[in-house]
């Protein structure tokens, strides 16, 4: 149930072993459905590597389902090009069912009754029931609130209308909030404060930097103290820890100036987030090395 990456992925192993019947549920009208029309966001399948080497590989190398780095909707057409090679040849053993909208399971003497609702002849909708042995939930975290602000309609992550974009109105104040501290979050304030935005110049601009592995080790030395401190209950401060130990680094080799020339002119930020400084993430040494240069860029430029 499910036909994001998640479930398609296994619904291609299931079959390729052989031996069983799959079929794939989907909502929506297509697979994938979150990343169809979407040009702007970028997938870089090792970029949280970094800075470990070769982060910015372009493969993914998984064994079935691969794809290259690239925009949302080219790795969308990547993995349904391959997901077709193989619904073509498990031949039957793979069945998907799309537009249609699971309304219950129900447990039934080891098994599972699956409610849907599915096309009729004409048009219509109609109820339907089936019988299974195994059911996978794979619907991952779904669409955002689309009114997460009352009476402020709030396009999706995964819309490109959803990407601060460039000035076209003549605003000599452009003003951006840029609510939570995720990796949506941080990319959409870069894009907030560039006037031109190409995620993959972002990505490049920092891992493939002259010099940039020089970071590598304080990166990861004060990632170890931050985790060390949260088994311990403790809070740990990373962005002074960072600050104090790449932030004099970040700047010799030029991500500050690198920042400040790509700057929205007249550009005014803010940044809220309800977490604490002192939270631990798992990303933080990608976070930091793409927040250093701009708020660094932003704090010389008075914004």
């Amino acid at each position: 149930m499910g036909g994001g990456a998640a479930g398609l992925t296994l619904a291609a192993a299931l079959a390729l072993q052989g031996g069983v019947g799959v079929q794939l549920f989907e909502k929506a009208h297509h697979l994938l459905p979150l990343q169809g029309d979407s040009q702007r966001r970028r997938l870089d399948p090792h970029i949280y590597d970094w800075p470990n080497p070769d982060a910015d590989h372009e493969r993914a190398e998984l064994p079935l389902l691969d794809w290259r780095s690239g925009s949302a909707i080219d790795v969308r057409r990547a993995v349904l090009r391959e997901f077709s090679e193989i619904q073509m040849a498990a031949e039957d053993r793979l069945s998907v069912r799309t537009r249609h909208l699971i309304t219950a399971i129900t447990p039934q003497a080891g098994r599972f009754i699956v409610s849907f609702e599915r096309e009729a002849d004409g048009g219509a909708r109609e109820v339907a029931s089936q019988e299974f042995d195994i059911v996978v939930l794979a619907i991952g975290f779904g669409i955002e609130n689309p009114f997460a602000l009352p009476g402020t309609d709030t396009p999706s992550y995964w819309r490109d209308a959803g990407v601060p974009g460039a000035e076209i109105a003549g605003n000599a104040r452009p003003t951006f909030l840029v609510s939570g501290n995720g990796d949506g979050g941080l990319i959409d304030l870069i894009a907030a404060a560039s006037s031109t935005f190409r995620h993959d110049d972002i990505v490049r601009g920092i891992a493939q930097r002259q010099g940039v592995q020089a970071l590598r080790g304080p990166l990861l030395a004060i990632d170890a103290q931050a985790l060390a401190a949260e088994s311990m209950g403790q809070g740990f401060d990373f962005v002074t820890a960072y600050e104090n130990a790449i932030g004099v680094e970040v700047e010799n080799l030029g991500l500050v100036d690198q920042m400040r020339g790509q700057m929205r002119v007249g550009v005014q930020l803010f940044f809220s987030n309800a977490r604490e400084r002192t939270s631990i993430d798992q990303n933080i040494p990608l976070k930091s090395s793409r927040c250093l240069p701009l708020e660094e860029g932003l704090r010389t430029a008075g914004r």
